[in-house]
């Protein structure tokens, strides 16, 4: 019996400390944590994941009996329909698959939320999927501005350079030694062979067509020779 008892308070505290690291884990990369049980329908959440929507929470979580109140009511009108069918999808597959999705949720300030949702059905010891969900939300909306601004700034680009009388064009140098072209305005048509604007990526193999054979492999040769140095053309 003694044996038994200490056994169970050795198993109990590996359990402890193991509970502990993951705290620790989810503490520091700032990640919101929650834990979903398809059976009781109830879910637990970090405190993680009510910070970033500006909500105080405790620092143990809660526990709440739906996703309503903490999750679909906050999901942006535009988001909620599509995000809750995908959520749906996952937990009716009933298999081992992650589950992705990103969607906006409404910070306490009124502001939108970029979220990006990740979950994982647990396994029991056969490898069978069980009723527990696993998830965790990350906040993007840095980076989904920052993908915005990028866009915009592309636009204007391309927007000012689209009328200019010249050759001008943006293309990508790969290891490979193939360079897709993503951009290239109206003189580029007109002092060359007229092409499609809309279809770049059908230029390349065009343009070898137009190009004098005695300059081919100088051209590619070239590409590659500036990929690898990293200087001019």
């Amino acid at each position: 019996l003694e044996n038994e008892i200490l056994k169970r308070e050795e198993a109990l505290e590996k359990l402890r400390a193991s509970e502990e690291r993951y705290k620790a884990i989810i503490a520091i990369s700032n990640t919101g944590t929650w834990e979903y049980h398809l059976d009781t329908d109830k879910i637990w959440f970090s405190s993680q994941y009510f910070a970033m929507l500006g909500i105080e929470e405790t620092e143990a979580g809660i526990w709440t009996e739906t996703f309503d109140k903490e999750w679909m009511e906050r999901l942006h009108p535009e988001d909620r329909e599509n995000s809750v069918k995908i959520f749906n999808d996952f937990l009716n597959r009933d298999s081992s698959g992650l589950y992705e999705n990103y969607f906006r949720m409404q910070h306490q300030n009124g502001d939108w939320v970029w979220i990006w949702s990740r979950a994982k059905r647990l396994l029991d010891k056969n490898g069978n999927t069980t009723n527990i969900c696993l998830g965790t939300h990350i906040d993007i909306s840095e980076r989904i501005k920052a993908e915005e601004k990028t866009k915009q700034n592309e636009k204007l680009i391309k927007k000012i350079t689209s009328q200019v009388p010249s050759n001008t064009y943006m293309f990508e140098i790969e290891q490979s030694g193939n360079t897709p072209i993503h951009f290239f305005n109206k003189g580029t048509g007109e002092l060359n062979h007229p092409f499609n604007l809309l279809e770049p990526q059908e230029i390349i193999p065009k343009l070898m067509t137009i190009i004098h054979e005695d300059d081919k492999l100088l051209w590619v040769n070239t590409m590659k020779e500036a990929y690898q140095s990293q200087t001019k053309i």
